[in-house]
């Protein structure tokens, strides 16, 4: 009976370091694959800050862009009504009317005041409008 057991346990020590080598295998496989996984997550996180600070730059450049011609139609704007007014005081209301007319149809024909007053210096400058 003793040479039995020893003989069962000698069997079942030979057996396991194959089975044991065979799920330390599986798991140095299961971690190479948990290894490229995280490395790719790791790739797609530098992706996606990258990606974030790039838009970030992006929107602000277009912030920038909106400022730049907004303040550019401004002062095309005010130059428009300085010609206009200059040309008022040399050639009389209605030539400063027709220029005012030429530059800002688009507002005078929002504003029916506006329209009023021009067309009231000129009834022409209906045509222009």
């Amino acid at each position: 009976m003793e040479t039995g057991k020893a003989i069962f346990w000698q069997k079942c020590i030979s057996r396991q370091p194959e089975k044991n080598d065979k799920e330390v295998n599986q798991m140095y496989e299961v971690q190479k694959e948990l290894y490229v996984y995280l490395d790719s997550l790791e790739d797609l996180k530098h992706y996606a800050e990258k990606k974030k600070r790039i838009d970030a730059e992006i929107e602000k450049a277009e912030e920038e862009h909106a400022r730049e011609a907004a303040l550019y139609a401004q002062q095309k704007k005010e130059d428009a009504l300085r010609n206009a007014e200059m040309m008022g005081v040399i050639f009389g209301a209605e030539m400063e009317a027709y220029l005012l007319a030429r530059d800002f149809a688009e507002e005078i024909k929002e504003d029916p005041w506006l329209y009023c007053a021009l067309t009231d210096v000129d009834p022409w400058l209906v045509n222009i409008l």
